[in-house]
């Protein structure tokens, strides 16, 4: 797939996924007011022609401006978030657009948990739930914060869900789910040194349903 390719997909996939949502009031005040105080000036035909030209750049950096704020509200970058959160749900949404969706395709523990542990220092926990309906198709390395991580990959009927590893000093918590990020749920839980990351477009009760899985067989 060429970076033309990736780049058509990867705005149909916000097309269809990105939430939207309105102009906050001071966002929709301040435009309200720069055009009235617009319609107050005298014309711009009576100004010296470097005035008017000083006018253009104002105004065109003003809209620049507004229309930012517009684009990014959609995207949910218009108010504060867990970074750690948008960076996996970043990885997850390049793993279904690129080719970098397995590393090492297998089905089974024996053959993922040693390809993982070999290719970093930490030993992560996989599991397989087949018979619960989420089967473990592999797994891939990540980077999150700078850091290489483990990925693994579960299917559950049509949907694909990654599940990031990674060392945790924070204790251990049980499986709760995090602001959803560009239409994708996300759920967190830690256990015996690892937090766990569960990103996917299932519904979140699902999602929590196969973390408190997780979180148990850890």
């Amino acid at each position: 797939m060429t970076n033309k390719d990736e780049d058509k997909a990867f705005g149909e996939l916000l097309r269809r996924r990105a939430t939207r949502h309105a102009a906050p009031g001071r966002l929709r005040s301040a435009i309200r007011q720069q055009l009235a105080a617009n319609d107050a000036r005298p014309s711009r035909a009576l100004w010296p022609r470097w005035l008017q030209w000083e006018w253009l750049r104002m105004g065109g950096a003003f809209a620049a401006g507004a229309l930012c704020m517009l684009l990014l509200l959609p995207l949910g970058l218009g108010k504060p978030a867990d970074t750690t959160a948008e960076q996996l749900v970043d990885g997850h949404i390049r793993s279904l657009l690129g080719s970098h969706l397995i590393d090492v395709a297998a089905s089974e523990q024996q053959t993922v948990k040693p390809w993982l542990v070999g290719k970093l220092d930490y030993a992560p926990p996989v599991n397989d739930f087949t018979q619960a309906g989420y089967q473990l198709a592999g797994a891939r390395l990540d980077v999150v914060d700078g850091h290489v991580v483990a990925a693994l990959v579960y299917k559950h009927g049509q949907h694909l869900i990654n599940v990031y590893e990674m060392p945790n000093t924070g204790g251990t918590s049980g499986p709760a789910e995090q602001r959803p990020q560009r239409g994708f749920n996300v759920v967190r839980w830690s256990k015996g040194g690892m937090a766990c990351w569960a990103v996917s477009d299932l519904n979140v009760n699902e999602l929590k349903a196969f973390g408190t899985m997780h979180w148990h067989a850890a």
